[in-house]
């Protein structure tokens, strides 16, 4: 087993390579990296000159826009749409403006609330709007052709897409199976040929120390992510990353940490971040999705929705994965 660490996005990463091959590794580590940074270069809301900032900048100044986007853009921006259908608008990409306001900015060692000359908050309340109404994504002429009247933050399906795409490329220049932790999203990829010789991925599900802990196998070619109102948090009054559209705030911490088991870690994602905005109704939710879930209370409560059973154990610091966000 060859694993490599580094961070990125301010989340710390893991890539697990089951070879002894330094080559093959090498080759693995390579394709993340480029897989990253293609998806970086259209997604980061820090970088001045992303795709997605650019677009977003024209429109604070115009009020909306049309413009041809990036394939990659453009399969972002469709795994957003798609998700705001699936969660009924708990999952959002129209965020970007609210997180500005609350004081979200490129470092967390510098954010300072934003506030109006009156003291009040000003935050975007995207529920009464359809997605659909203000974000529109066609095919014309050869190229993908976007248009929108809303900012938008593809942070989130972005970084966990992009554990897709990097572990399928890492899989295949490696010729062995992978395993890749991008924070709290976790993707597997290659095929084991034997599953008697390693029955799959050890993965800590954890949020901070002390935290209730599972270990759970993840089947190589599924995933898992972990979603917490713990992280991210700045401010007085608490403030952190996942905003609920309803509000333009962030969402209320019922919830610590969720975490979900998907085919994919996009999917893994979006249900474990709408699972934090969902709050106490996240279970009854997360059932009508049928999905594994793990729920951790602001109590320290633990709440299961199809998840393996006998889990509830301390870790192993050598184990392969930890979802953490």
């Amino acid at each position: 087993m060859k694993i490599f660490d580094w961070v990125q996005w301010t989340s710390d990463c893991r890539l697990a390579v089951d070879t002894e091959d330094d080559a093959a590794a090498a080759a693995a580590r390579r394709a993340v990296s480029y897989e990253l940074e293609s998806v970086e270069r259209v997604m980061n809301r820090w970088v001045k000159h992303s795709e997605i900032s650019l677009i977003n900048d024209s429109v604070r100044a115009r009020g909306s826009v049309s413009c041809k986007v990036s394939d990659t853009l453009a399969f972002l921006i469709m795994q957003a749409l798609y998700s705001y259908d699936f969660t009924d608008g708990a999952f959002d990409p129209r965020v970007e403006d609210s997180l500005q306001a609350l004081g979200y900015g490129a470092g967390l060692e510098s954010l300072d609330l934003q506030v109006t000359s009156g003291g009040r908050l000003v935050c975007q309340q995207t529920g009464s709007l359809n997605l659909h109404d203000q974000v529109q994504l066609n095919y014309e002429n050869q190229g993908w052709l976007l248009t929108t009247s809303a900012t938008l933050d593809l942070t989130a399906i972005g970084k966990a897409c992009a554990a897709d795409f990097a572990a399928e490329a890492a899989a295949e220049a490696a010729q062995a199976p992978v395993l890749l932790s991008l924070g709290g999203d976790i993707s597997t990829a290659g095929a084991y040929y034997s599953r008697e010789k390693n029955p799959g991925w050890a993965v800590v599900v954890e949020d901070l120390l002390g935290d209730p802990q599972a270990v759970v196998e993840l089947i190589n070619n599924g995933a898992i992510a972990t979603s917490s109102s713990q992280k991210r948090t700045w401010g007085e009054a608490s403030w952190h990353h996942i905003i609920d559209p309803r509000t333009g705030l962030s969402a209320e911490p019922d919830l610590k940490t969720a975490s979900v088991i998907a085919e994919t870690a996009a999917v893994a994602n979006v249900l474990a971040t709408a699972a934090i905005v969902w709050g106490r109704q996240a279970k009854e939710e997360l059932a009508q999705r049928n999905c594994a879930a793990r729920l951790v209370t602001a109590q320290n409560l633990l709440i299961h929705h199809n998840w393996p059973e006998n889990t509830e154990q301390g870790s192993d610091p050598e184990l392969a994965g930890a979802s953490r966000d």
